[in-house]
């Protein structure tokens, strides 16, 4: 939402340089349609450099082995790397991963020990690139039934990251004082 008023702003000043009058709701509508709250991902390079590390730690949640302790601060490693609130995080995991990965759980040939690299990112970002609103919105609403099988791997990774937020916090709060 900042993204659309900071380039809302832009626009109604170089309308206004321009000597056109057009009305505030129709730009509100044009800066709608024109910005994307998708994080800017629509080129598939860029998304795949930005996305690579997190999406290749987080692959094992869908593996048909349970994840061990190592797995787990290896995963909580990587996501300390990115700056994504846990929301963030859950839409990752939800509407971005899960409906590609649980097609490699529920085959009958799954993946138990690791995934091809290469053809588990290219379809990731094909998934992610042509996630449209409509999309987001299908995945989210069917994300129960493609999430079910990991959630708990999940929630114990969260609990992970959020354990080593609150001690860092904790840190930062004693070294202050």
């Amino acid at each position: 939402m900042a993204a659309w008023r900071v380039f809302y702003r832009v626009r109604a000043q170089v309308s206004a340089q321009a000597g056109t009058n057009v009305p505030e709701p129709l730009q509100y509508c044009r800066v709608k349609t024109v910005s994307s709250s998708h994080d800017n991902m629509n080129d598939p390079q860029r998304l795949l450099d930005h996305r690579r590390d997190l999406w290749m730690a987080l692959a094992p949640l869908w593996l048909d082995r349970e994840p061990g302790e190592r797995d787990y601060a290896h995963m909580a490693d990587v996501i300390e790397q990115y700056d994504f609130t846990t929301d963030e995080l859950e839409r990752i995991y939800r509407v971005e991963m899960s409906p590609v990965l649980v097609r490699h759980q529920v085959s009958l040939a799954g993946e138990w020990r690791s995934f091809d690299e290469d053809q588990l990112l290219r379809q990731l970002t094909f998934h992610v690139w042509k996630l449209t609103r409509w999309r987001r919105g299908f995945w989210l609403l069917f994300s129960g039934l493609t999430t079910m099988m990991t959630r708990h791997r999940y929630n114990m990774l969260m609990e992970v990251v959020l354990t080593r937020r609150r001690m860092a916090a904790e840190q930062e709060v004693t070294s202050d004082d």
